[in-house]
């Protein structure tokens, strides 16, 4: 009789509580749905705010592997040797290049030192340098430029424009003037970089080991720094999807 009693009073807590529980329940389904919709609105907003973050994912998985013998290639010295037409067509693409160059120097991601020029209060004109057309609308335009190419001392600098969106969404240091570079300095460089992305204005940016990464851009500004048998350092900086891991191996600070 005894264990009839506490069966039947357990039944009846169990009905006392369960529309408790239901309610409780259903709020926090309603709870989590509800951010997780805000979240979904909030990275919407932000993919249509920024056409950059679909093209660096488009890219990704749907960029096409171009040999060096199918782009159009130019050669900003020899432009006498070119036709008219070719001179005219990469004359243009050279004033893209050097707009979005004077934005890096100006963003101080870059500094005419980095091009071994006196710094200027005039627009920076490139003076010497190979460009790369992979003829592929809304493709990339590549410049490489070399300083003393058969000499211990060699400079270069890398740059991909992405003609979609009209950015430089890659670049490449190697001298040995940033061999000094600090974890710090490459922060404040990335950071400037964002800036000059116009992807600043994302909140939820973190800096980790191998740069800054934002969920809710789903993107990452991965960078690669390394010095060489030469002391010359080689700083790449890039972007790529989020979660996209690539192990790269960085120098540990030797002056924080």
């Amino acid at each position: 009789m005894k264990n009839k009693r506490m069966i039947g009073l357990g039944i009846l807590v169990i009905f006392m509580c369960l529309p408790s529980l239901v309610f409780k329940g259903y709020d926090n389904y309603i709870f989590h749905k509800k951010v997780k919709w805000k979240d979904a609105s909030i990275e919407h907003q932000i993919k249509e705010k920024h056409p950059l973050i679909q093209e660096v994912n488009y890219q990704r998985f749907h960029s096409q592997i171009i040999e060096e013998g199918d782009m159009d290639i130019y050669s900003i010295k020899r432009k006498g040797e070119y036709t008219r037409e070719k001179q005219d067509k990469f004359s243009k693409i050279q004033s893209l290049l050097e707009k979005e160059i004077n934005k890096l120097i100006q963003n101080n991601i870059l500094s005419y030192e980095n091009f071994e020029m006196e710094e200027s209060n005039q627009s920076f004109i490139l003076p010497f340098g190979t460009i790369k057309d992979d003829c592929i609308e809304n493709g990339t335009y590549y410049l490489q430029m070399i300083y003393r190419i058969h000499s211990g001392n060699k400079n270069e600098l890398s740059f991909e424009y992405n003609k979609k969106t009209s950015l430089i969404t890659s670049l490449s240091i190697y001298s040995q003037e940033i061999c000094y570079l600090s974890r710090k300095d490459i922060q404040s460089i990335l950071k400037n970089y964002l800036i000059y992305l116009g992807l600043d204005d994302i909140e939820d940016w973190s800096w980790n080991d191998y740069g800054y990464e934002s969920y809710l851009a789903k993107l990452q500004v991965f960078y690669s720094f390394e010095i060489d048998e030469d002391n010359h350092g080689r700083l790449d900086i890039y972007l790529q999807p989020y979660g996209s891991y690539v192990p790269y191996k960085h120098i540990l600070d030797r002056h924080i």
